[in-house]
């Protein structure tokens, strides 16, 4: 323990007024600008900027004029979605801010990084990230991770002398102790390479790779479509200004240059909804990764558990038999091989937090038990030898003392006569079978001891059994449910003993008879043996090696495997998973800088509701791309109609471009607003798996694009035999306009009923439409817009008609929702 007691408040208030905030220089925001004319470097945009150039040559000047307008309007629309999305991840950050525990006013305090100065004294254990640049005052076994400096991929070990400080950034490895805070910011020799570090250039996530080649294919596929038809048309002798015009209609109709940007505000919206939901994603990519986890493997304790350890029995062993007696003595042995505090803080393990509550509650004075036992050195727990050792100076004599499972402690004691050790196991055997968590305490006192390694425990003397219960959080039973509706795998991972383990199983609906439960020894055998993984539900007496076995052999076998950790040994696990998953509250900063996903509550219903969540956005996006394809279809369709029967365009360039930007450009950012519903946990996960667009998808695009096609070009033909060109064409676009936003309204579920769904549970969709029927009343009506468009005013049962002929998508798209509903998944492609 330390006598240390850090600065004051008024000198810290001082400190922080000279040298400022405890921050890296951060790479400069992007700008207004920046965000604005990043929106012209999809090829999309470059094609329509081509055919402004094509329209100008033509003296098509309105064209040319509302060809750039939709252009720039769309990038407007889209600067202000990305920054919105920009903000909102922004202020996510203040949920990673990392965290440092601090001797202020003579207490531990646990605070923001940011508020650390010169002079603060700094308690570090391992898994702790430095927070700053400092000399160590008091060191343990300490060794450090300096690779992000240094390149060095070895641990470095570390003293309290002055040519062995720590810098910020770098990790402890292992041990604990006391740093000296004496350069912080800018001022650490981290700050000074962040200054000069250039800007990093983001890769493309996997989801925006595979949304750039499927925009590539449509490019490709307009382009070589538009050059047939111009090959054709040039043989065919039509005339060269008619012919251009053409070609760029039907290039125009083709593309849906608002997907890009509309995806990125999809993905950034699902982050923020899950932030909601206590799980912060680290970047966006995670989002399409999450939605299609097959496994996901967790921890035990606060998770699963609420993580409120508490002391609920002392067994004492003496004459060949357990009593709870001599309470008060175990205890004073168990504060002594403990690393909690005794400040009111929570800063420590779980076990010795519950083991200094219960000495409080047992008018135990903790400082003055410590003050009389002063430690000398010790052994840090150890994942693999599952102990903990102090050694301690009394009055008298040397005192070692040893905590940590029962069978490693026992292994370290004197010999047992046979009877004894049937009388330990059974009492064990019986803690155990109710679910309990058993630790064995060991002493042993001498006058020349020594601990130096685990060479120089032997021949203890057993003291007896503490045991800890651990309540179930009230939403765990529920939430593994959810997972297995879901066909999720969840496997609990703990370090208990396996019978331990198998009860708690039990009691949240996770280990039923017939499922695998086995210890962590003996799963690399078992997972190389090619048994059934599906049926493994508990990995009992783990480490965090086990952990990283088991992710390897999961991915092995084609599993997108979620892993939950907290300790720095996890982060090797943490970082193969395909989402690696730390805890806010109880994770080391080496956890949750490995992770993709941290819960801000530790709970694992917060992973379901993060799954939940993640599967919403791909569904949103399968709803955008289901819209605009479709959209894009139809519009190719009456182009592509119009001169296979010989008929004049129905639509103009200018006019398709006034069309995607009144449709396209409100509707799909509001389609992408649409809340999930709670049944997304009862689909299969390997929806979420395969490609965005799959056959059922691309095949309602297809059946509704052509649907509009028709519509359209029937309304065109038959308004062509009463009125002039104009006047057909503004008719064509009206209808068009209403198919699409009937076809909106279906694309907010791909298996749900408008009618059952409810028009205004999605007001933003509501609001487009209305906002852009008065953009389509403008330009039909407005004498501005009809000159830039060529429009001209119709009669008003016109606008009837088009209400009736548009409702045909609507008819046939619930039609089709009924079949998926009534016959399911594969009934239903064979009633097809």
């Amino acid at each position: 323990m330390t006598d240390h007691l850090g600065l004051t408040s008024q000198q810290v208030k001082t400190l922080q007024a000279q040298y400022g905030k405890n921050t890296l220089p951060e790479k400069q925001q992007r700008s207004i600008f920046d965000v604005f004319f990043s929106q012209f470097k999809s090829p999309l945009v470059f094609v329509l900027l081509i055919v402004s150039g094509i329209t100008l040559f033509l003296r098509e000047y309105s064209d040319t004029v509302v060809i750039l307008i939709v252009v720039v309007v769309n990038a407007v629309i889209g600067s202000i979605q990305e920054l919105k999305a920009l903000h909102s991840l922004q202020s996510l950050k203040q949920f990673l801010t990392p965290k440092a525990k601090v001797y202020r006013d003579g207490k531990l305090q646990v605070l923001s990084v940011e508020e650390l100065v010169p002079g603060d004294i700094v308690s570090l254990e391992a898994g702790d990230r430095v927070p700053a640049d400092g000399v160590l005052i008091e060191a343990n076994s300490i060794t450090v991770n300096e690779s992000q400096l240094t390149g060095e991929a070895y641990p470095v070990s570390k003293d309290t002398t002055e040519q062995a400080g720590l810098a910020m950034g770098t990790l402890l490895a292992s041990g604990k102790g006391l740093l000296k805070i004496e350069k912080t910011g800018e001022a650490t020799a981290l700050g000074q390479i962040s200054k000069t570090v250039a800007e990093h250039v983001g890769e493309a996530t996997p989801l925006e790779r595979q949304l750039n080649k499927l925009l590539k294919i449509v490019l490709l596929i307009v382009i070589a479509i538009c050059g047939v038809l111009f090959v054709i048309g040039f043989i065919e002798r039509i005339p060269l200004e008619e012919l251009f015009k053409t070609v760029v209609s039907m290039g125009v109709s083709a593309i849906p240059e608002g997907l890009p940007i509309v995806i990125t505000v999809t993905l950034a919206l699902g982050v923020v909804r899950m932030s909601q939901k206590k799980a912060i994603l680290r970047n966006l990519p995670s989002v399409s990764t999450l939605a299609g986890v097959d496994v996901i493997c967790t921890d035990k304790t606060g998770t699963l558990t609420e993580g409120k350890i508490v002391l609920q029995e002392a067994w004492y062993f003496d004459d060949d038999k357990f009593e709870q007696k001599k309470k008060t003595e175990m205890l004073q042995l168990a504060i002594l091989c403990n690393d909690a505090r005794t400040d009111n803080t929570t800063v420590g393990d779980l076990l010795d937090l519950a083991l200094i509550k219960a000495a409080f509650n047992d008018h135990i004075d903790v400082d003055k038990v410590r003050a009389a036992a002063p430690r000398i050195s010790e052994l840090a727990f150890d994942n693999r030898l599952r102990w903990q050792a102090t050694l301690h100076q009394t009055d008298k004599k040397m005192l070692l003392v040893v905590k940590g499972a029962p069978d490693s402690v026992l292994s370290l004691c004197c010999s047992f006569h046979h009877k004894e050790q049937q009388i330990i196991e059974k009492q064990i055997q019986l803690l155990i079978d109710r679910g309990l968590r058993v630790i064995a305490l060991a002493e042993k006192t001498g006058q020349h001891l020594r601990l130096k390694d685990h060479k120089d425990i032997k021949d203890l003397n057993f003291v007896g059994l503490l045991v800890f219960s651990d309540t179930l959080r009230s939403d765990a039973a529920a939430s593994i449910q959810k997972c297995k509706k879901a066909g999720i795998q969840v496997i609990m991972i703990t370090g208990d003993h396996l019978n331990t383990a198998k009860s708690i199983g039990e009691q949240i609906g996770l280990y039923h008879q017939g499922n695998l439960a086995v210890e962590g020894k003996e799963l690399e055998n078992l997972l190389n043996s090619s048994f059934p993984a599906e049926n493994l539900t508990i990995v009992a007496r783990a480490t965090p090696f086990d952990k990283a076995v088991l992710i390897d052999q999961l991915k092995g076998q084609q599993k997108l495997v979620a892993m939950t950790g907290d300790g720095v040994n996890d982060a090797p696990a943490l970082a193969k998973a395909d989402i690696g998953i730390a805890m806010g509250k109880s994770g080391t900063d080496a956890a949750r800088e490995a992770a993709d996903m941290i819960l801000v509550d530790d709970s694992f219903s917060t992973i379901v509701h993060g799954i939940s969540a993640a599967r919403g956005v791909f569904e949103n996006i399968r709803k955008v791309i289901s819209y605009l394809f479709t959209t894009s279809y139809g519009e190719l369709g009456v182009i592509f109609l119009s001169l296979f029967l010989g008929l004049p365009l129905p639509l103009l360039a200018a006019q398709i471009l006034w069309l995607n930007l009144i449709t396209d450009g409100l509707l799909d950012i509001s389609i992408s607003t649409e809340k999930s519903t709670p049944q997304i946990m009862e689909r299969s996960h390997t929806r979420y798996k395969g490609h965005i667009i799959d056959k059922l998808l691309l095949l309602r695009i297809i059946l509704l694009g052509t649907i509009m096609s028709v519509g359209t070009i029937v309304i065109f033909l038959i308004e062509l035999e009463s009125h002039n060109l104009e006047y057909s064409r503004t008719v064509a676009l009206i209808v068009l306009a209403i198919f699409q936003w009937v076809h909106a309204l279906n694309s907010r579920s791909e298996t749900r009923s408008i009618f059952t769904m409810g028009l205004f549970t999605n007001r933003a969709v509501v609001v487009a439409i209305g906002v852009e029927a008065i953009l389509l009343t403008l330009a039909v009506y407005h004498p501005l817009f009809q000159s830039l468009l060529r429009t001209v005013p119709v009669e008003a049962h016109v606008w009837a008609v088009a209400v009736a002929v548009s409702l045909s998508v609507l008819v046939v798209e619930e039609f089709r929702k009924y079949l998926f509903r009534r016959f399911g998944w594969k009934k239903y492609f064979t009633v097809l």
